[in-house]
């Protein structure tokens, strides 16, 4: 009644709300709340309902500030409600765990490129792309014809990464393997390896 009492005596809306706050001690959001109540909620029958609920919200906020300042509480509630999710949602699962039977090699991890593979009459061996060698080819300052009569033995273009078979003599006596991801790359005319750290077993013979 002093609330009615009190609004109804406002002459303003800002008035009553400052009147209500300094009455009854409320906050600015508190004497809006009341300003913006319909009268039918200041009914016996309201009133007591939000005696209630004002009851339930004091209990609630209780409990919360125990949760908070309790962490085994904390974890309870985490573990109650993980144990509720796998409870609705807990079905078998589609796929399958297992360990990895295939066989992979480093070849099956690699692009498959058009490169050249170069052997020097010096026993070095190298790798380059095929549009890297062309593209050299056009800019070296020196004279591709050059290098290629004094250092370069053989040439071949190929995919990688099929292996390169090595002859020690055209009857065939003896024949080496070499993959072509293990020519070293280069990255210039003149850059290459010692064809023995590739692979030990091919040697230039003099």
């Amino acid at each position: 009644d002093e609330v009615i009492r009190l609004i109804k005596t406002s002459k303003t809306v800002l008035q009553a709300k400052e009147r209500l706050m300094k009455k009854f001690k409320l906050s600015e959001e508190q004497a809006q709340a009341i300003l913006d109540m319909r009268l039918q909620r200041l009914t016996g029958l309201a009133r007591e309902k939000i005696a209630q609920e004002h009851k339930e919200l004091l209990n609630t906020i209780a409990y919360l500030k125990g949760v908070l300042a309790d962490d085994r509480l904390v974890y309870e509630i985490i573990k109650k409600e993980l144990r509720d999710l796998k409870k609705q949602f807990g079905d078998e699962r589609k796929t399958e765990i297992a360990p990895d039977s295939s066989d992979l090699e480093i070849e099956d991890l690699i692009a498959d490129e058009d490169v050249v593979i170069s052997i020097t009459h010096s026993g070095y061996i190298k790798r380059l792309p095929v549009d890297t060698y062309r593209r050299q080819k056009e800019v070296v300052e020196v004279s591709w014809e050059w290098i290629s009569k004094r250092t370069i033995l053989w040439n071949t273009s190929l995919s990688v990464p099929p292996t390169i078979i090595f002859f020690s003599s055209p009857t065939g006596a003896r024949s080496i393997g070499l993959r072509s991801t293990s020519c070293p790359p280069a990255a210039g005319p003149l850059r290459a390896r010692p064809s023995s750290i590739s692979c030990p077993s091919v040697q230039r013979k003099k």
